[in-house]
Order: structure tokens, then C-alpha cells, then sequence
């Protein structure tokens, strides 16, 4: 039974105030170092290795960063979950690199003309996308930085791993983008999606919307099936291992991978895949939940 007279206190301050702390090298540095230890660091030895020789002026620097983006106890400095993420976001290059990558060729074909297709970084975005017609099979928001961390050939896969990971994350209600709420809706395609070419001749979509910062990912329904657990099991138990196989060669294995309307109010439609003649199909509400889940070896009974 819940305490009806708990309370939660959230404070929040200034942005302004908050990120002023990080405009100077000498902190930023302390951040680093922080991160590279493997255990909290006394006063003398992380003053030795940022490298600052006055210990009037290390101190005024690391006092700034108190309670925000470094804790002290006992056993030392080590860094606030805030001061984790800074370290993070200035790895992954998300506002400090530039990325010029040329097109990379993928064993896959174009839905829409057959041709063949690319994976490229353009506007900061991974995209997956058709060399002659210009249909975008997949595009979202990927670390420039990151990019450095893979060979050539090895980034169309890394581009299509994180975009799963951050879709795994949608699917369980949290924003990739500012650890928010996020709520589902799925959405019938009855005039034609316009807003992102990938989807437009899908029957539905999922979107899944943050509130707090307004952050949206949309999705195609069989995604949602072909990543959800009973799916994955379905298909390992045929041998076909999804961290090996990519979206774009997916439908070159299976027999079917298909979504269809089963009704519009409520919303509710069924998506199957089906492979070695056996079937798996999911049904999926209004609110993107997997409510129903049927199999077969008769295409026609799911």
C-alpha cells in the first residue's frame, strides 16, 4: 500500500547557470580526468593530472563543479551522473564533431525501384536510402564521434544496431533524447505518410511522442514485430540471428513480413512474419502494445 503522505521534490536550476560552470579548459579537464579513473581521486593526485600547478587556482575550479557535476566523500572526487553524461556527450562528438562520410553500398534493394541500396551521414543524421529513386529506407540521429570508433564497412550494421537500441528504449517509454516520458499512438496510413518517404506505403505506423521536449520517433509496425521478444525467439529457433541480419535483407529470408488493418476504431492492426513456412503474427493496439499473439503453419490461419 502506497504512503499517501510521501512526497517527491524535484529542484531544478538555471540552465545558464548550470552550463556557465563548463566554459573554461581547466574544468572540462577535471571532468576527463575524473572519467579516465577507475577509482575516486584525492585533491593532489587529480590536480596532478589535469596538470595545474597552483593549487589556489585548481581548487576555485573544482569547488565550481561541486554538487553539479562532481561529488567529494571520503575516498575522494569522482563524477555526478551530470558530469558523466558532459564526458559523454563530448565523446560521442554530439556538439563538438563534424562527420563528411561518402556513400557506403549494402547488399539490399530499393522497395520502391529495385535498385540498390547506400548508407550515408547527411544533416547528422544515418539514413539508409535508395541511390536512384532517393526512398529513404531508414534516417535518424546518430553521434558524429561515434563514427570514427568503426571501420567503413562496419557502419551500415553500427547505424542500424543503435537505431534498435534507441527504438528498444521508445518501446519501454523513455525519450532517447532527454530521458522523458514517452507515449505511443499507432496511426493508420489511410492518405499516405508524408512527412518521412520510409513510411509511406506502410497501412500504419507507431509514433511515440515526448512531451518534455517534443522529441518523436516513428516506426514502422513491423519493426516493432520483428524486435519483439516472442519474434526474435520465433526466428533464433529457425537460425536466423537478428544481430546478423540487417532490416534491409531481412524479407530476403523470410516468407512473409507483412502488416494489415484489422480494425480502425479501435485501432488495431496485425503484423506476420513467417519463415520455412511457419507463421508468427502479433496483433498491436492503439497504443502500440502487442496484445495478442497467434501461430501457425497455414499462412492464411494467422
Amino acid at each position: 500500500m502506497s504512503d499517501e503522505s510521501e512526497t517527491r521534490t524535484v529542484e531544478h536550476r538555471p540552465p545558464e547557470e548550470t552550463f556557465s560552470l563548463l566554459a573554461d579548459e581547466t574544468r572540462l579537464a577535471i571532468l576527463r580526468e575524473l572519467s579516465d579513473a577507475d577509482e575516486p581521486l584525492g585533491f593532489s593526485d587529480l590536480r596532478a593530472r589535469v596538470g595545474v600547478r597552483d593549487s589556489g587556482k585548481f581548487n576555485y575550479h573544482l569547488k565550481k563543479l561541486l554538487d553539479s557535476f562532481v561529488r567529494r566523500d571520503e575516498d575522494g572526487y569522482e563524477l555526478t551522473l551530470a558530469g558523466s553524461q558532459v564526458v559523454g556527450a563530448l565523446l560521442a562528438g554530439t556538439y563538438t564533431a563534424s562527420v563528411s562520410l561518402d556513400p557506403i553500398e549494402i547488399d539490399g534493394d530499393c522497395r520502391e525501384c529495385g535498385a540498390s541500396l547506400v548508407a550515408v551521414y547527411e544533416d547528422e543524421h544515418a539514413k539508409i536510402r535508395c541511390i536512384e529513386c532517393d526512398t529513404v529506407r531508414m534516417s535518424f540521429t546518430f553521434p558524429p564521434g561515434t563514427i570514427e570508433q568503426y571501420d567503413r564497412e562496419e557502419l551500415p550494421l553500427a547505424f542500424e544496431r543503435w537505431v534498435f537500441s534507441e527504438f528498444a528504449q521508445a518501446t519501454r517509454g523513455f525519450c532517447p533524447n532527454c530521458s522523458g516520458r514517452l507515449d505511443a499512438s499507432l496511426e493508420l496510413n489511410e492518405d499516405g505518410h508524408d512527412r518521412n518517404r520510409s513510411l509511406r506505403n506502410e497501412v500504419a505506423y507507431l509514433r511515440y511522442h515526448c512531451d518534455r521536449c517534443g522529441n518523436e520517433m516513428l516506426a514502422s509496425v513491423d519493426t516493432l514485430a520483428t524486435n519483439h521478444s516472442t519474434v526474435v525467439a520465433f526466428l533464433a529457433d529457425r537460425d536466423i540471428d537478428l544481430d546478423d541480419v540487417p532490416s534491409w535483407e531481412l524479407n530476403q529470408i523470410l516468407d512473409a513480413n507483412e502488416t494489415e488493418v484489422l480494425s480502425s476504431d479501435p485501432s488495431r492492426v496485425r503484423s506476420t512474419v513467417g519463415v520455412g513456412g511457419e507463421y508468427i503474427a502479433l496483433v498491436v493496439d492503439d497504443f502500440g502494445e502487442v496484445v495478442d499473439v497467434e501461430r501457425s503453419d497455414d499462412r492464411e490461419a494467422v
